[in-house]
């Protein structure tokens, strides 16, 4: 078996028992078959859970992860974006969401135009669509074919690279590749005070793992507080003191003079 029971939870009157499994033969660093595609448009984490959901849920999901950031060398797509514009042209669109290769959408009929804008040029295949076809400044047209259209997102394959010598610890974890420049996952919860040494990034991909660039072939990654963050603390140290300081020294000055006051009598 794969999965090994590691915990239960008790089991309360209107609590959820949870279960722990530990998932078997299942490495925390591995080598990607594909480059992972830069999701444009994401600015909130409830829209990086939305486009998350039909790629995690779905058992046969493709080998690309979505990206929430990336080189300029990965290939991009403005699918939330093309989704929100599905969902607000409900004359011609019944349903859509994502899916594990990209989106899906049915249309209430097949030959009727869909218009939609793109800040860079979609680089996925459509299936059951013609197009997308450019149509002016930032425009572009599909024509279905079908009433089921899938949008399915580029594939780059990765040369094969091997890991080794991973080292995992409480706040860092470390590992040997034999390949540099070719994107390696680490399945820990991304967290912008994770640091690569010896690797550019990390970037946050599906479902909400981290993936490294090896610029050398020994990499380590270490949870903690960067220079960047460090300065930023100690100027908002200083600032809040200030600000206490300035509080205090005026409300000392509109004190009333007590000796003052009572000599007048």
């Amino acid at each position: 078996k794969d999965l090994v029971t590691v915990a239960v939870t008790k089991k309360y009157l209107y609590a959820t028992q949870w279960h722990i499994y530990e998932v078997r033969h299942s490495s925390v660093v591995t080598a990607l078959t594909t480059l992972p595609s830069v999701m444009s448009g994401i600015n909130s984490r409830i829209e990086w859970l939305k486009i998350n959901e039909g790629w995690w849920l779905n058992q046969q999901r493709s080998t690309t992860l979505f990206a929430s950031d990336g080189p300029s060398s990965w290939p991009r797509s403005d699918l939330a974006n093309l989704l929100g514009q599905l969902e607000m042209d409900s004359s011609r669109v019944l349903d859509s969401s994502f899916s594990s290769n990209g989106l899906v959408f049915d249309v209430r009929k097949v030959g009727q135009p869909i218009y939609f804008h793109s800040a860079s040029t979609p680089s996925w295949k459509v299936n059951g669509a013609l197009g997308p076809t450019p149509f002016g400044h930032h425009l572009y047209k599909l024509v279905p074919t079908k009433t089921h259209v899938d949008v399915v997102l580029a594939q780059v394959r990765l040369p094969k690279n091997s890991i080794s010598r991973i080292r995992q610890y409480d706040q860092s974890i470390s590992f040997h590749v034999s390949r540099l420049g070719v994107p390696v996952l680490v399945k820990i919860s991304y967290f912008n005070r994770w640091h690569a040494v010896g690797a550019t990034g990390p970037f946050r991909v599906s479902p909400n793992l981290m993936v490294v660039i090896p610029t050398l072939h020994d990499v380590k990654l270490v949870y903690g507080s960067s220079p960047a963050v460090w300065w930023g603390n100690l100027v908002t140290d200083i600032t809040v003191f200030g600000l206490l300081i300035a509080v205090w020294r005026r409300r000392r000055w509109r004190r009333p003079n007590t000796f003052t006051s009572s000599a007048k009598y």
